[in-house]
C-alpha cells in the first residue's frame, strides 16, 4: 500500500474544510443566523416596527423574510409575500424599465429631444443642447427641484398626471448633460412620455407590460383596496411615541408611489439579473438590459455615475447598481450585483423626526451583506504617467452647496445651514467636513482611510465651480460666493435679530417714560418707537415661527400641505416691508427736528439698516409670501 505524502493529505484536508465552510456560508440557515439578530437589534435600537429583506443569489431567490410588525396596534406581522410597502424612489427603476421597453420597440429614442414626443405641452429651454430621455433618466436635465404640493390627502383632489406636470414645469438652471442634479420631475416627465407615445396611462402601461409579465400581483401605482388592506402602516417616531402618517395621493406618482411586496420586487430583480428573462419569458432583450446597466453619465471620469435609472457604484471592487427610496414613514433600498446575479431588497415602515440614525440602516445592512459574502477591495486610483501636475487652485477653498434645491420657493430654506466648507491646508492637502484629504491627482483628493474620494471641476477661466464625491454619484455640489453662503446669512440674522430684540426691550420703557412726561412734543417720537417696536416684534415672531415650522415639518417636506401658520407668516412679510418704509420716512422727518438725542439717532439708524439686512435674507430665501 502506497502512502500519500503528508503535505498532500494536509492540502486535501484543507480543501475539504474550506469547501465545507463555503457550503455552510451559502445556506439560507447560515444567512438567517448572520442577518436576523443584527436586523432585529437595529430595528429595536432605531424604533423601526417592521421590515422586509429579500436576498437573491446566483439568479434565484435565496432568502426572504419579514421582521417585526406591519401594524403595531393590531400586531400584524410583516411577511415578504403579503405585506405591502411604499417603495418611494425605487419606483424610478420601473419608469426606466417602461421607457426601455419602448426604446427596444423603436418607439422612443434616448437621444431625441423630449419635446418631439410631448403633445400636451412643451418644456421651454434656453439650453444649447435639447433635453433628452437620457438626461431625464440620468438626472442630468438640469431641472430646479420641486417639493411643494406634490400630493394630497384627499383622493378626489388628486390631479391628472399630465395636467399636474403641465402646471408645474420647473426652470432649467444649468445646461443639460453637464452635471447631475436629482430630479423627480425629470423622471415623471419620462413616465408621461411613455403615456403620450403608448396612448395608455402610465400606471396601466406598467401594469400590463412590466408588473403582470413579472407576476407582481401585489404591486401597483394605484392604492387598490386589496393592496391597502395589506399595506404596512407608516410611522413617525417622535418624542418617544409612534405617530401614524396618513396615506397621501401623489399627483406626480410615477417617480415614487409604487406599492409592492418583497416577493414581488424579487421578481423584478430576477428579470434584471437574468438578462431580461423571467419565468421563461423575455421581458426585455439582453441588449436592452446591458444598456440599462451600463454607465451613461458620470460627473468625474474615475467615479461611478448613472446608468439608466440605476445609480452606479463600486463596493469591495464589485460593480453594483442600486436605488434607494424614501416616502413619509418608509425607507427602501434595492441593490443588484449583475456580475454575480445577486442582490437584495430591504424596506422599513418607520421614519424618525429628522432622518437620523436609521435613515442609514439600509446602508448598514448593505455593508453587512457585501462585506461577508462579496469581500474585496476597491481598485486604487492609478495615476497616468503623462498627467501634468498643476498647483491647487485657490478657488477650491470656499463654500459648497448641493445643487438639488428649490430656487424659486420658500423651501429653498431647506439648504440653509447645509453648506460645506473646503479649506486648503497645504500644497497637497485640503480639509472637508473636519477630515483631511490628500491629493492623488490634480483635482482628485482622498482621505487617509481611503473610504471615499473628492473631485473638483474648474471652468474655462480656471475657477472651481463644482465638487463631486465618489460615494454620491447622483449629487453635485456647486461652489457658492461668500455672500450666498449660509454662514453669511446666519451672520445677517444674528445682527438683525440683536437689534430687533433690543428694540422690543427698549420700546415699552421709552414709550412709558415719554408718556409719563406728558410733553405733547413727544407724541411723534412715541409713535416712532411704537412703530419700531411693532416691526421688531413681527420680525422676531417671523424668525421663530419659520424656524419652528420648518423643523417640525421636515419629515413631510410640505408634499401635501403648507401649515397655515407658516402661510400667514410668509404673507405678512410684504406688510412688514411697508411698515419699514414708513419708519424710514418718519425717521428722516425726526432727524430734522431740533429736539432729539444722539443715541436714539444712532440706534434707529442701525435698526433701519438691520431691517434692510433681514429683508435681504427674506428675499434671498423666497420668504416674501410670493414663493408659496
Amino acid at each position: 500500500m502506497v502512502k500519500k505524502p503528508v503535505h498532500v493529505t494536509m492540502i486535501v484536508l484543507f480543501a475539504v474544510m474550506l469547501s465545507s465552510t463555503i457550503f455552510a456560508q451559502n445556506t439560507p440557515e447560515e444567512f438567517s443566523t448572520y442577518m436576523d439578530h443584527y436586523i432585529l437589534e437595529k430595528m429595536t435600537g432605531n424604533h423601526i416596527p417592521g421590515s422586509v429583506l429579500v436576498y437573491i443569489k446566483d439568479g434565484r431567490i435565496f432568502y426572504k423574510k419579514g421582521y417585526g410588525f406591519a401594524d403595531i396596534e393590531s400586531k400584524t406581522p410583516v411577511t415578504s409575500d403579503k405585506t405591502v410597502f411604499r417603495i418611494g424612489s425605487v419606483s424610478k427603476l420601473f419608469v426606466g424599465t417602461a421607457v426601455m421597453k419602448l426604446v427596444e420597440q423603436g418607439r422612443l429614442d434616448l437621444n431625441q429631444d423630449i419635446n418631439s414626443y410631448l403633445k400636451a405641452f412643451k418644456v421651454p429651454t434656453n439650453n444649447k443642447r435639447p433635453v433628452t430621455l437620457k438626461h431625464l433618466l440620468t438626472h442630468t436635465a438640469g431641472f430646479d427641484d420641486l417639493v411643494l404640493n406634490r400630493s394630497t390627502l384627499n383622493k378626489e383632489d388628486r390631479m391628472e398626471f399630465g395636467q399636474y406636470l403641465r402646471q408645474h414645469i420647473p426652470d432649467i438652471f444649468i445646461e443639460s448633460g453637464e452635471v447631475t442634479s436629482y430630479s423627480n420631475f425629470g423622471v415623471n416627465l419620462a413616465a408621461f412620455i411613455v403615456e403620450e407615445v403608448s396612448g395608455t396611462q402610465f400606471h396601466r402601461y406598467v401594469k400590463e407590460n412590466v408588473l403582470n409579465p413579472l407576476l407582481m400581483k401585489n404591486s401597483s401605482y394605484m392604492p387598490l383596496p386589496g393592496l391597502m388592506k395589506n399595506k404596512a402602516t407608516p410611522y413617525l417616531y417622535k418624542n418617544g411615541k409612534y405617530h401614524v402618517f396618513p396615506h397621501d395621493y401623489m399627483h406626480d406618482y410615477a417617480s415614487g408611489a409604487l406599492l409592492s411586496t418583497g416577493s414581488d420586487i424579487a421578481n423584478f430583480m430576477l428579470m434584471h439579473l437574468n438578462k431580461g428573462q423571467f419565468n421563461g419569458k423575455q421581458i426585455l432583450i439582453k441588449s436592452t438590459i446591458d444598456m440599462m446597466h451600463r454607465q451613461q453619465f458620470t460627473n468625474y471620469p474615475s467615479f461611478p455615475g448613472m446608468a439608466i435609472s440605476f445609480i452606479e457604484g463600486k463596493i469591495n471592487g464589485k460593480h453594483v447598481l442600486w436605488h434607494n427610496g424614501w416616502h413619509a414613514g418608509f425607507q427602501t433600498l434595492l441593490l443588484i450585483i449583475p456580475d454575480y446575479k445577486s442582490g437584495f431588497f430591504v424596506s422599513f415602515n418607520s421614519d424618525d423626526d429628522a432622518h437620523g440614525a436609521h435613515f442609514h440602516l439600509d446602508e448598514a445592512i448593505r455593508d453587512r451583506i457585501m462585506n461577508k459574502y462579496y469581500p474585496g477591495e476597491n481598485k486604487p486610483y492609478e495615476k497616468k504617467s503623462n498627467e501634468t501636475v498643476i498647483t491647487i487652485p485657490d478657488s477650491i477653498e470656499g463654500w459648497y452647496r448641493n445643487n438639488r434645491f428649490t430656487r424659486t420657493k420658500f423651501t429653498k430654506l431647506a439648504v440653509f445651514l447645509a453648506d460645506s466648507k473646503v479649506s486648503i491646508l497645504g500644497d497637497d492637502t485640503i480639509l472637508y467636513k473636519k477630515k483631511k484629504y490628500n491629493r492623488i491627482n490634480n483635482l482628485l483628493f482622498e482621505p487617509e482611510d481611503k473610504k471615499d474620494q473628492l473631485a473638483f471641476e474648474i471652468s474655462e477661466n480656471g475657477i472651481v465651480k463644482h465638487m463631486f464625491l465618489k460615494s454620491k454619484p447622483v449629487k453635485t455640489w456647486d461652489r457658492v460666493p461668500f455672500y450666498e453662503s449660509s454662514v453669511f446669512h446666519l451672520t445677517l440674522l444674528g445682527i438683525s435679530g440683536a437689534f430687533f430684540l433690543a428694540a422690543m426691550i427698549l420700546t415699552p420703557i421709552i414709550v412709558y417714560r415719554k408718556s409719563k412726561a406728558g410733553d405733547k412734543s413727544n407724541l411723534y417720537h412715541i409713535r416712532l418707537w411704537k412703530l419700531k417696536g411693532a416691526i421688531a416684534s413681527l420680525n422676531i415672531v417671523s424668525m421663530l415661527v419659520i424656524a419652528w415650522v420648518l423643523l417640525a415639518s421636515a419629515h413631510i417636506s410640505f408634499k401635501w400641505e403648507i401649515p397655515l401658520l407658516l402661510n400667514l407668516i410668509l404673507m405678512i412679510q410684504p406688510i412688514i416691508f411697508v411698515l419699514w418704509m414708513i419708519l424710514t420716512g418718519s425717521t428722516i422727518v425726526y432727524w430734522k427736528q431740533r429736539q432729539k438725542q444722539l443715541w436714539e439717532i444712532i440706534f434707529i439708524s442701525f435698526f433701519i439698516f438691520a431691517c434692510l439686512l433681514y429683508f435681504y435674507f427674506v428675499v434671498y430665501w423666497n420668504l416674501t409670501g410670493f414663493g408659496i
